[in-house]
């Protein structure tokens, strides 16, 4: 069943996409030559990457659970 797996396994997804396009348009401007641009792919790819996990992190936090016993007791007052 799907609520029993833990959503931490697609928290990375938004940033691996961001990171595989940033690469690619690096990779284009570095060959053209663009100091410039990489230095504004660089800043734009982390202000992305930033709002894009924002939401997902501040809901884990929130939100999230874990499904295994051990860690709701451990850190319970003896």
């Amino acid at each position: 069943m799907l609520s029993e797996r833990p959503l931490t396994q697609f928290n990375y997804m938004p940033v691996f996409g961001v990171a595989t396009a940033t690469v690619m348009l690096v990779a284009r401007s570095l060959g053209e030559g663009d100091l410039e641009q990489i230095a504004r792919l660089r800043k734009q790819s982390y202000c992305l990457s930033f709002v894009l996990m924002l939401p997902i992190a501040l809901g884990i936090f929130f939100w999230g659970h874990s499904s295994d016993p051990s860690l709701h007791t451990r850190y319970k007052k003896q």
